[in-house]
């Protein structure tokens, strides 16, 4: 056969209790998003040769295999929120909007910049350390160069006493924890079609232990790319079962 296939690719956690064994086990599956450049499997394998020592030459007179591995590699243009947090080996959580009464700023000089606690900021009020405190007034002592970004800039601050403190409201907003998981366990369920033939097949994956795989270019003029990357693990479910096999099964028109 010669393949060439594209297909939507879901994702979901194995769970060996609330899964069922016809479907990989898999629960909470979602269909990530479609414009994905490679799902691939790289198969690889330790080896120790065994010397003969009739001959005198210590020839190869078997081999035993000593260790063998498969990872899962994919490839994501267009992704959401949760595969963002997965990327970067982190936790995503809501954060409710709120108001804030007196974010301390370091101390700054004219021509300094400060970037708030939160973003997507609204009725901001910055004032200064005196006894009696004086409000900084706005496109004289400071500029607020992104409300989105929760970014103010100092043009002029006088006599004015630091530090200073802000107080503002900020919308409901997204958050990342970065880089506090070492991998994320995920399974994979491929819905494939052969564009050469038009087959059509699925390839099941349980368990992957993902990471990131390569860099996430935040500052580009092209597309960015997630790339993940992970072992594939060990299913003790499938051990005996000739249908699924501890790893992956591959099914459908492809095979048949």
């Amino acid at each position: 056969m010669i393949l060439v296939s594209q297909g939507p690719i879901y994702m979901g956690d194995y769970n060996a209790t609330l899964g069922q064994a016809a479907s990989g086990y898999l629960v909470n599956m979602t269909k990530i998003g479609c414009a994905n450049s490679k799902l691939s499997v790289t198969l690889s394998r330790s080896t120790k040769d065994i010397k003969e020592s009739c001959s005198g030459n210590k020839l190869t007179i078997a081999q035993i295999e000593t260790e063998k591995s498969a990872e899962a590699a994919l490839d994501m243009v267009e992704f959401d929120k949760k595969m963002l947090a997965y990327a970067l080996g982190g936790t995503l959580s809501a954060i409710t909007g709120s108001s804030v009464t007196a974010e301390v700023f370091p101390t700054v000089a004219v021509g300094d910049t400060v970037s708030l606690k939160y973003t997507d900021v609204s009725s901001l009020v910055i004032t200064d350390s005196t006894g009696t405190p004086v409000t900084l007034t706005l496109g004289t002592n400071y500029t607020l160069d992104s409300a989105e970004h929760g970014l103010v800039s100092f043009v002029s601050l006088g006599a004015l006493i630091q530090p200073f403190k802000a107080a503002y409201t900020y919308a409901a907003q997204g958050n990342i924890v970065g880089f506090n998981k070492a991998a994320v366990e995920k399974g994979i369920v491929y819905q494939g079609t052969n564009s050469q033939d038009g087959k059509k097949y699925k390839v099941i994956i349980p368990r992957i232990s993902f990471g990131m795989d390569g860099e996430f270019n935040w500052l580009s003029t092209e597309e960015t790319t997630i790339s993940l990357k992970g072992q594939m693990l060990y299913v003790d479910k499938y051990a005996n079962d000739t249908v699924y096999g501890p790893f992956m099964r591959v099914s459908g028109g492809l095979v048949t």
